[in-house]
């Protein structure tokens, strides 16, 4: 079930880069220990984990979890006018999560469990001791992006 979950995210977030991907809307910044999660509604005290979803006529969604993020687009769905930022866990900037570099990292454990964790790159994957000894994910992989993106 988390795996499928897992795909379905990854392909969301290709997707929606894809569709929108000479778009204007950026990611918005992140005020730890102030904002909530869009799922859980915990309150979002570590940018390492953090995502968000972007849209031109909302305010936008933040998500303390790669898990939360992933909950929350197969509730609602991927939004027609928008974007999904990951955090890149090193350098918390933010990056297109279908650009973003992927790993299940057991030395990182994030708010909710997930042990995901993003980064721009390779490079900025191997400078993360979090992402030492991790499972690298990569798009192509994904299942549900073999089918052509459908659940």
């Amino acid at each position: 079930m988390k795996a499928t979950l897992l795909a379905w995210t990854l392909a969301a977030c290709v997707l929606l880069e894809a569709a929108c991907g000479g778009g204007s809307t950026a990611p918005a910044a992140l005020d730890p220990g102030h904002e909530n999660c869009g799922t859980c509604r915990m309150v979002i005290s570590d940018a390492s984990f953090a995502s968000q979803i972007v849209t031109s006529n909302e305010e936008p969604r933040f998500f303390d979890d790669f898990g939360c993020l992933t909950r929350y687009l197969e509730l609602h769905g991927v939004p027609a006018s928008g974007r999904i930022y990951v955090a890149d866990h090193r350098t918390h900037a933010w990056i297109p999560a279908g650009r973003a570099v992927y790993t299940v990292a057991r030395n990182a454990t994030a708010p909710m469990g997930s042990h995901v964790i993003a980064h721009e790159s390779t490079a900025s994957r191997d400078l993360d001791a979090d992402a030492q000894g991790g499972t690298a994910m990569d798009l192509r992989d994904v299942p549900v992006l073999a089918s052509g993106g459908s659940r």
